[in-house]
């Protein structure tokens, strides 16, 4: 068995070179060089690509009566906020929640920060909780646990972290009922998910926005959500990292199956499921 130390610098290692990468992507932006670089970045083996796309496919169809169905009465950028804020007071967890206009998605997060799209109708009300869980539970409480850890790497993250942390992000989703098919918030949930996944898609094979756009309406999308959608896709010129969410949800919901303790790793820090292996077998020496 490697040492400690052998160990943490091999990931430490994978992890500068994945940091290289996403540097590389961020000096590429807007060149023909950029989707090829989130291929590299965001890989993804041909089976499982298949695997997902079917199931993105097969969560369409079965999705079909939310399209373009109205979820009620939607929520201010400040309600989600507060709610967020909330929740992390409730978790103990300190985080500043800042509004952003120009944000592409709903909510994202940082170290101690909760970043929120602006506006009036930002999202459904009825969705508010299920974002809530997402940022505060998936995202927020990892990296506010990686402050108290010893090794640096729960804070900075392992190689494939970041995807693994949206798989089990989308796995507590689940755990919550936010994706019960049977529940229009889960319907809704699954469909959004399932479109970005088949827009990524088409995005990393060389779809243009139009494109996009067209494939969106097809599906009965209302105009100004296909809009966001394609929007996210086509970030820097194609970055399509929502292709990752739904294989990494797959890939952390067995792992978890097969080895429980797995979360107890993920729970610490920004750990992929790789490293939570490699330190599991590691603290068994």
């Amino acid at each position: 068995t490697a040492p400690p130390e052998d160990v943490f610098g091999q990931l430490y290692a994978a992890r500068a070179a994945e940091l290289e990468l996403e540097a590389a992507l961020v000096e590429a932006r807007g060149t023909p060089l950029f989707r090829a670089l989130c291929a590299r970045r965001y890989a993804i083996g041909a089976v499982e690509l298949r695997e997902q796309l079917d199931r993105a496919r097969r969560w369409i169809a079965e999705t079909e009566h939310v399209a373009g169905h109205s979820e009620g009465p939607l929520a201010s950028s400040s309600v989600l906020a507060q709610a967020l804020q909330d929740r992390a007071r409730e978790l103990g967890l300190e985080a500043r929640v800042v509004e952003r206009p120009e944000l592409a998605s709903v909510a994202a997060v940082g170290e101690g920060v909760v970043f929120v799209g602006a506006g009036e109708h930002l999202l459904a009300a009825v969705q508010v909780p299920r974002v809530v869980c997402h940022e505060i539970e998936g995202h927020l409480a990892p990296r506010a646990a990686a402050l108290g850890e010893d090794r640096v790497l729960f804070r900075v993250g392992s190689t494939g972290a970041g995807e693994d942390e949206e798989g089990r992000a989308l796995l507590l989703e689940e755990r919550g009922g936010f994706l019960d098919p049977e529940t229009l918030v889960g319907a809704t949930r699954r469909r959004e998910l399932a479109l970005r996944h088949e827009v990524a898609h088409a995005a990393r094979a060389g779809a243009d926005f139009v494109e996009l756009m067209r494939l969106l309406l097809r599906h009965g999308e209302p105009v100004e959500r296909a809009y966001r959608t394609c929007e996210r896709a086509l970030r820097g010129g194609g970055l399509g990292r929502e292709l990752a969410y739904l294989p990494a949800y797959e890939r952390v919901r067995r792992a978890f199956a097969e080895a429980p303790s797995l979360e107890n790793w993920m729970r610490r820090g920004r750990v992929s499921l790789d490293a939570a292996r490699a330190l599991e077998a590691l603290e068994r020496t």
